[in-house]
């Protein structure tokens, strides 16, 4: 519209069509994020001011007193490495906090299993019993349990919760497994699958804006291409220990450490903007990669940059809440670099149980990417809660099981090699 109404005034310019005016202002929005990607812009910076001064004036903020509380969980992030991250320089943000007195960078041992259900449930709902694992068997109930399935993380909360957890008090939950009793949540694994509407005002304010829309996609985009050329180098240097890392991981850390994080923050600085007291939001990124390429490689490490960069715009976005706001990052639980069970005994411990039980077992087994689905699950959940037309033509083109949607996402990356 800009560009049609612009026309007339600039000589020599003409606008003949409105698909013609649109597919050049697309081409323009294009064309300047990635150079401002490319010249490293200081993009998140402005580009969440500018999302918080949007998000400050689409809704008059709540009448809100006393001090209000952001808990960052930086999942799987050991604090050994996070210590050399701050030396180095790749967390500047963090490490001004710790040298001006602030803040405190706290060890803790993470008891056994040290994973992020276990630990989670015990910060969000002050007990994890019976959470031995990220997925088990359950004889009485004759089914594997995968924590960031919906339908099984809303169980293990039931079991858990006694309506009093840490966000109970008209808390907000953001990208977590559990909802610690939230009054509001956004890709909650627990919450995805209850029947209640989800609150996404900020959901629909981040993707109105044309500019927010493609510059999601082009860094997307870029992230899928990073992570391909990031997985040749280790092969082609041949750095060991090393996991397969194809085109449907470049997915998942696409959506993972862009797309989810941007609509995590847009969901998080509109929370801020209601005065909400209490929040809780989980940033995958760095254990996504941690995973995938080791927790101490460089590209893990560089993931940690951009978790900090979140960390300083939610600090400036809270200085102009309507409420005081402490900041607390925490870690669920830490990682160390080592090879696979395969690579240093020559078979899978899949193998050696069945080889230790003798006979013919009949197995109940998960894929190895199943934890690395749940960012791309609650992204699609979420989608198909929407209100309205848009939600209901989610839930038809993705009708079924939210767990049988990453079937049909590998068959589909399979397809893309192919």
């Amino acid at each position: 519209m800009m560009l049609t109404l612009a026309a007339p005034l600039v000589p020599g310019f003409e606008v003949t069509s409105f698909a013609g005016a649109f597919a050049a202002a697309l081409v323009i929005t294009i064309l300047t994020t990635l150079i401002s990607v490319v010249m490293s812009a200081n993009r998140d910076d402005t580009f969440y001011a500018e999302l918080a001064r949007r998000l400050a004036t689409a809704e008059s903020p709540r009448v809100a007193g006393g001090k209000g509380l952001l808990v960052v969980q930086v999942d799987g992030l050991s604090a050994p490495i996070l210590r050399n991250a701050i030396r180095v320089g790749l967390t500047p943000r963090m490490a001004s906090w710790v040298r001006s007195g602030r803040y405190r960078l706290v060890e803790w041992d993470c008891a056994p299993p040290s994973q992020t259900p276990s630990s989670q449930a015990g910060i969000l709902h002050g007990t994890n019993d019976d959470i031995p694992a990220f997925r088990w068997y359950e004889k009485e109930r004759g089914r594997l349990t995968v924590a960031n399935r919906p339908a099984d993380a809303a169980e293990i909360e039931r079991r858990l919760s006694d309506g009093k957890g840490l966000l109970a008090a008209d808390g907000t939950s953001v990208g977590n497994l559990f909802s610690g009793d939230a009054t509001r949540s956004l890709f909650t694994m627990s919450t995805i699958s209850s029947r209640r509407p989800a609150d996404v005002d900020a959901f629909s304010l981040y993707f109105v804006d044309p500019g927010a829309f493609v510059r999601t996609i082009v860094l997307t985009i870029s992230e899928a291409i990073k992570e391909l050329l990031e997985a040749r180098r280790q092969r082609i240097l041949d750095i060991q220990p090393r996991v397969h890392r194809g085109v449907t991981f470049a997915g998942m850390r696409a959506v993972s450490n862009v797309l989810l994080r941007d609509l995590n923050m847009t969901f998080l600085i509109h929370a801020m903007g209601r005065g909400t007291p209490i929040m809780y939001v989980d940033f995958v990124d760095y254990d996504e990669l941690a995973h995938h390429a080791g927790p101490e490689r460089l590209e893990s490490l560089r993931s940690l940059t951009g978790v900090d960069q979140a960390l300083a715009s939610l600090e400036r976005a809270a200085a102009g809440a309507p409420r005081e706001y402490s900041i607390v990052v925490l870690s669920d639980h830490g990682q160390s670099q080592g090879a696979t069970f395969r690579q240093r005994y020559g078979s899978t411990l899949d193998e050696v149980i069945r080889a230790l039980m003798g006979g013919n077992v009949t197995a109940v087994t998960a894929t190895q990417e199943g934890e690395g689905w749940g960012p791309v699950n609650a992204l699609l959940g979420e989608i198909r809660r929407r209100p309205g037309l848009a939600g209901r033509v989610a839930s038809s083109a993705l009708e079924g099981p939210i767990e049988d949607i990453e079937r049909i996402l590998t068959l589909t990356t399979s397809i893309v090699r192919l």
